[in-house]
Formats: structure tokens, C-alpha cells, sequence
């Protein structure tokens, strides 16, 4: 259903002497727009945010269900009448963006390029899900959260990649990192790339009321924020830019998942692309180079996947520019403040009503001075108007004369 190519593979001596350009060209055609979606032994692992479904195929993670967000209420499912006869909307669930099932393909996948290395349709061994704790924040905002690590492991000839999942209590960003080992004899220059693959139908659960983008989007610092349609993926199956910096996101109503750099993260150059990979079946992704492992050593890299809300205080800490995902349209410039400022009414308050309310005044508040004036200005005019209903009724038709005694 999902097929596409295999992997290509290189041999010892194709990896120590590829170009970077021979290396990219293969990333793309051949290894990393693979669309098949295969499944294995599911691991499920639960944190107060996320309820999540790891497959050791490719160690990648198939189902993110978010605890803490709910679907709308599709009311056009009842129909008016049934709204106005108090029947009940369909039950609602909460939010599942990650999902592999017969009506939804979509997934985050990583794997390494360049050689005959480990992959998103490699077979990894689940090594277990550790706990612990971890400092988060800067100065005042500093606090300890819980976390849970999860970990695979997959060796592919001479290479072995240790894949970890590091799990913030509180937090919608993901922590992935890879360990690579080279233990040949040989040195390697791996890329590894992250990619997201999703099919173009419509999010669960969304309003049939109204149109909202769903689909891929890429920011570089060169392109700046940049939405690219499935219908433009599907004529054009290539969108290629090579940035030292940048993120990807796979964006619906509300809800986004993004790949971007690890906070701090050395720059190293990217390669963005999106491809149509099958039927109704499309990714997005992005190419970051490691660089080269000696012998008997190894290297790390290390990223961060987002899986949630658009909340924009959550996603502007995760990368530059990623908030921009959060669509104001024409009115971002007004709406974006106001919003903040919403956003800070709820921090205090901690009820989004209450919020909504105190923001209402405010804007009143602000607003007063104008609607004041107009106030001022239509009780002169309830003055004049009889004085005025009384010198047409005395000049009639003679405008010059009417106009002289207004004046």
C-alpha cells in the first residue's frame, strides 16, 4: 500500500570515495524517499502528555495520541435540528496525530544515508524505556521534570546506531538523539535524516464547516517560512534547498509535528526536500551531514521532534520561526499581539474564559477614548438635528440660503 524503492546500498568502496553531490542525489532518489511503512513488536510508553506507540521497524514511533488535547464537536454530524432537540455530538476522543491504520498513514522517520547503514526500514531491538529526571530552563526558570528514555539499537554491516527518544514530563518536544559506531576499519560519512510521511486526507475529527491548510511546511534562513501544498508536491515532486539552519513540519488545524535542530546544535549544512512517495502519500524532510567517523569510534547527533498543540510560547522556544505555523493570514500582525496578550490573561488567571472576558475590557479599556469621541460627536448631533429639521422646513427648496444659515 505504501511501497515505493528500497534503500540503495553502497559498497566499502563507494562509501570512502562518493562525492557530497553523489551522496545527496542518492539521499533523495533512492534511500530516504522510501514510502513504505512497515510495522513489527509495538512498545507503548505513557508520560502525563503523550500516550505513545514506538515500532522496532525502524524505530520509529506510529501513534502519538496527545492526553491533554481533545477533537472538536462536528456539530453537521447531528444537523441542526438534532443540535436543537439536545442530541449529543459524537463522543469526542482525544487528538491521535502519529497513526498507522487503515485510514491513516502517518509517521516520523529517521536512518542514516551514505552507505550500507541502519535506516527507517531497518530492524532495531527494543533496549528498554529508562527513568529519571532532568534541569530544564535558565535561571529562575529552572526546574527539575521527569523523563523516560527510550532506547533501540540496530547494526547494519560494520555500523551500529543506538536511537534514544528522551520523553520531558510537561513537554510536547521530543528529544531524539543517535549514537553512531563505527566499528569497522574503515571510515564512514554518514548523513542522517529526518523525515516526516503523511497521506492527504483530512485530520480526524476536523469541521467540514470550513477550510484549513493541511500539509507540509519547511523554513530556512534564506526562504523563511514556506507551506508547500500536497497538490504542488504532486507536480513538482522535489523542493530541494541546502540551508545551514531550518525545520520541518507537517501542519493541520491546531496540531503540528516539526523535526528541528537540538538547542545549541553545532550548524552543519541541511538538505530540504518534500517527495511524493506513493498514492495520496507524501513527505517532507530534511538531510543534515555528521561528517566523518574514524575507526573504532563514534559520533552522536542529536535533534528535536515537536508533537502537539500550536501553542506559540511552546514552539518559539523550540526553533526560530516555528511559531510562523500558527496562520493569522492577513491580520498576523494584529492578531499575533493580541494573542499574547490573551495568552499571558490566561497564565494569570488559568481559565481561557475568564481570560477571553478580561481581554474583551481591555481592548475596551484601550478603545475608550475613540468611542468616547463618537459618543461626543452623536450627542451634538441629536442637538442640531431639530434645529436643522427646522431651517429646511423654513427655506424649502432655496439650498444657498439653507446652507448659509447652517453655515
Amino acid at each position: 500500500m505504501f511501497g515505493s524503492e528500497p534503500v540503495a546500498e553502497q559498497t566499502a568502496t563507494d562509501k570512502s570515495t562518493a562525492s557530497s553531490d553523489a551522496i545527496a542525489n542518492q539521499t533523495i532518489a533512492d534511500a530516504v524517499a522510501s514510502g513504505v511503512i512497515q510495522t513489527s513488536r509495538p512498545i507503548e510508553v505513557s508520560s502525563d502528555l503523550f500516550k505513545l506507540r514506538f515500532d522496532e521497524s525502524g524505530a520509529v514511533i506510529t501513534r502519538a495520541e496527545l492526553l491533554k488535547e481533545r477533537q472538536e464537536a462536528d456539530w453537521t454530524e447531528v444537523g441542526l435540528i438534532g443540535k436543537i432537540l439536545g442530541n449529543k455530538a459524537p463522543e469526542l476522543r482525544n487528538i491521535v496525530l502519529f497513526d498507522v491504520s487503515p485510514s491513516r498513514a502517518y509517521v516520523a522517520q529517521t536512518g542514516l544515508i551514505g552507505g550500507n547503514f541502519p535506516n527507517h526500514k531497518t530492524l532495531f531491538k527494543y533496549s528498554g524505556t529508562q527513568e529519571g529526571t532532568k534541569i530544564v530552563g535558565d535561571g529562575k526558570n529552572q526546574k527539575t521534570v521527569a523523563t523516560k528514555t527510550v532506547v533501540f539499537t540496530a547494526r547494519t554491516g560494520d555500523v551500529t546506531v543506538e536511537k534514544s527518544f528522551e520523553i520531558l514530563q510537561g513537554h510536547y518536544g521530543i528529544n531524539v538523539s543517535h549514537k553512531i559506531i563505527n566499528n569497522g576499519d574503515t571510515q564512514i560519512s554518514p548523513s542522517v535524516y529526518y523525515q516526516l510521511t503523511r497521506d492527504d486526507g483530512k485530520p480526524e475529527g476536523e469541521s467540514s464547516m470550513y477550510y484549513t491548510y493541511t500539509g507540509p511546511a519547511i523554513y530556512t534562513n534564506e526562504t523563511k517560512f514556506k507551506k508547500i501544498d500536497f497538490s504542488d508536491i504532486e507536480d513538482k515532486p522535489e523542493t530541494v534547498a541546502r540551508e545551514d539552519d531550518g525545520w520541518i513540519a507537517m501542519i493541520q488545524h491546531y496540531f503540528v509535528s516539526a523535526w528541528a535542530d537540538a538547542p545549541g546544535a553545532k550548524k552543519t549544512e541541511h538538505e530540504f526536500y518534500t517527495r511524493k512517495l506513493d498514492k495520496n502519500l507524501y513527505a517532507v524532510g530534511s538531510i543534515v551531514r555528521i561528517g566523518s567517523v574514524a575507526p573504532k569510534s563514534w559520533t552522536s547527533t542529536n535533534a528535536v521532534l515537536y508533537v502537539g498543540p500550536q501553542d506559540q510560547a511552546r514552539l518559539a522556544q523550540i526553533a526560530t520561526g516555528l511559531d510562523l505555523v500558527v496562520d493569522y493570514g492577513w491580520l498576523t500582525m494584529l492578531a499575533k499581539p493580541i494573542y499574547s496578550v490573551l495568552k499571558a490573561l490566561y497564565d494569570a488567571v488559568g481559565n481561557w474564559g475568564w481570560a477571553i472576558v478580561l481581554l474583551t475590557c481591555l481592548v475596551k479599556l484601550i478603545l475608550y477614548p475613540i468611542s468616547a469621541a463618537g459618543y461626543k460627536s452623536m450627542a451634538r448631533m441629536k442637538e442640531v438635528t431639530p434645529r436643522m429639521k427646522a431651517l429646511q422646513q423654513q427655506y424649502g427648496n432655496d439650498k444657498p440660503r439653507l446652507q448659509q444659515a447652517m453655515m
